[in-house]
């Protein structure tokens, strides 16, 4: 029974070391450029995709994790289709950006149009922010343009996490299980010094 609590004591310990180094990526990062809608004659009212010229960067200072990143910074963007979604598809990267030997991108896993009337687009996403030394981490995705040629306005940003019900009732029940192995063996020690 006691080598059967230190193992469970181990185990909820080791289980809690590796959560502890667990750096996820934090902020916001926005970006500006020229883009041109596809196919080449659309206008935005009829625009299923968007092809992106070299002239994309960040814009302005971001927060958290992009904290460090100067506007300016070239940011290379994958071209998409919007329509039809391709929300079963994803695009990866979407975007990435290299600074001082590390690397930033973005993995689009989901996509819909919030807006696309005569003047102006606006879509939003979901998918994954990775960067050099942090853990992959959620996040969404948001762009605007109001035409052909014209530039547009794209922002990604970090989703907080909340712990799960059963994370905490894991950490719980670990605690629970150290707090009953010190009780026994305080009494076993208390019982043998008698």
């Amino acid at each position: 029974m006691k080598k059967t609590m230190a193992l469970l004591a181990g185990a909820a310990l080791l289980m809690l070391t590796t959560s502890a180094w667990a750096i996820p990526i934090t902020g916001t990062i926005n970006f500006t450029g020229s883009q041109l809608l596809t196919p080449s004659t659309a206008t935005i009212a009829n625009a299923s995709g968007m092809g992106f010229s070299n002239d994309a960067q960040v814009q302005g200072i971001g927060s958290g994790t992009y904290a460090a990143i100067p506007g300016g910074t070239p940011v290379t963007f994958t071209d998409f289709s919007f329509n039809p979604s391709l929300a079963s598809i994803g695009i990866n990267p979407l975007w990435v950006l290299s600074y001082l030997d590390k690397t930033y991108s973005f993995d689009l896993l989901s996509i819909a149009t919030d807006l696309q009337s005569d003047s102006f687009l606006v879509l939003k996403g979901t998918g994954i922010l990775n960067a050099t030394g942090f853990d992959a981490t959620p996040g969404n995705w948001f762009f605007s343009t109001q035409g052909q040629g014209t530039s547009f306005s794209a922002e990604s940003n970090a989703l907080t996490p909340v712990p799960e019900p059963s994370t905490l009732m894991l950490l719980g029940a670990a605690f629970f299980g150290l707090a009953i192995y010190g009780k026994r063996r305080n009494n076993q020690v208390g019982s043998c010094n008698a």
